[in-house]
């Protein structure tokens, strides 16, 4: 198979890249949309807490509290990676 010229292989790969880079951003969409559903559902009983409607604090409660924290940590640093890889 001859090889390809380098201009060739560029242009599959910023095409490829560019793919990729709209998959990301519909993830990274669909990733903010269900943590602002998340972060409703957190506020909703962080206000009946303030309300003076007392939860009992379980291990469940601060497993979910970890990984709603954890994810938004994760979008945001994904978020980064891929304005790195834009600039590139």
């Amino acid at each position: 198979m001859p090889e390809m010229r380098k201009a060739t292989r560029w242009r599959l790969s910023n095409q490829r890249s560019a793919g990729e880079l709209q998959t990301a951003a519909e993830k990274i969409s669909h990733a903010e949309e269900a943590l602002v559903k998340a972060h409703h559902a957190q506020t909703g009983l962080l206000t009946k807490e303030a309300q003076g409607d007392h939860m009992d604090i379980t291990l469940l409660a601060v497993h979910g509290q970890d990984h709603l924290m954890t994810s938004i940590a994760f979008v945001d640093l994904s978020k980064e990676i891929i304005d790195l890889y834009k600039r590139n």
